[in-house]
């Protein structure tokens, strides 16, 4: 039996123009079946099932499955790296390490002036002032700035930490590349709950703006990302903090996230 969420997902990517191949690798991504998928197409469009399927899929369906395979291959990577680097941005002291705990003064509340840029993916961003960065490529982030105050929750340590990671879109759009990422954050994430999600213009270009919670290594932490598809790339910028901080942190993040641009 079919969920009344697939029909109804595949009726709003339609009306928003999205081809029906498109539409099909999303879902597969995330794990939806074949079989649920090519039903819910018969039953939305009223077609036989050789129409329907001709429909959607390429007449070369050998070749375009094996570039939505890779597609989707990549994509998957992709979102592995960002939870990795979530993950590893929170990697927990042991309680020997002295902790700066006391809430940021209203002076800290700043951004740098000089925004960083990035010619290779074609962006910029203003990084709140003070915090390290690192181009490194650790957890494969295209850039890192992490806090270097440090907060606690029982015995363990955690920095705020703000990152860029782009990579190429692999022909999704905004929409589409958005919903594969918060499909499979549950998943990823140990008790991810999404919070908030919109959509709205920054700096000229239409972005997708998702927060959630989430627990790793007994901490409670709050995310804030900011996704972004454009000239076949696609860029996620993570902001993330301990809950019990997020207020400490909450103006700093949003402020340096909206900041982000391409040139």
């Amino acid at each position: 039996m079919i969920n009344q969420q697939l029909p109804d997902y595949i009726k709003q990517q339609l009306q928003q123009g999205i081809n029906g191949e498109q539409i099909k690798s999303s879902l597969l991504a995330i794990g939806w079946q074949t079989k649920d998928i090519d039903e819910t197409f018969l039953q939305i469009t009223n077609q036989n099932p050789a129409t329907q399927v001709n429909s959607y899929i390429s007449p070369n369906r050998t070749a375009e499955n094996r570039k939505a395979k890779t597609r989707l291959i990549l994509i998957v990577i992709g979102i592995v790296v960002l939870i990795i680097f979530t993950i590893g941005m929170y990697f927990v002291a042991t309680g020997q390490q002295t902790v700066v705990a006391k809430f940021l003064n209203i002076g800290s509340f700043a951004l740098e002036k000089q925004a960083y840029s990035n010619a290779k993916y074609g962006f910029q961003i203003n990084a709140p002032k003070g915090w390290s960065m690192d181009e490194s490529g650790k957890f494969e982030t295209t850039v890192l700035f992490l806090s270097t105050q440090a907060n606690k929750e029982g015995e363990k340590n955690s920095n705020a930490g703000i990152s860029v990671v782009s990579k190429p879109s692999m022909g999704l759009i905004l929409d589409a590349y958005a919903n594969v990422v918060k499909k499979a954050l549950p998943s990823k994430l140990q008790d991810y709950k999404l919070t908030d999600e919109k959509t709205l213009s920054v700096n000229g270009e239409k972005a997708r703006i998702i927060s959630g919670t989430f627990t790793q290594n007994a901490l409670h932490l709050k995310i804030l990302q900011l996704i972004v598809v454009k000239n076949d790339k696609a860029h996620v910028v993570s902001g993330v903090a301990l809950e019990s901080a997020w207020n400490q942190y909450k103006d700093l993040i949003e402020s340096s996230l909206l900041t982000f641009k391409l040139k």
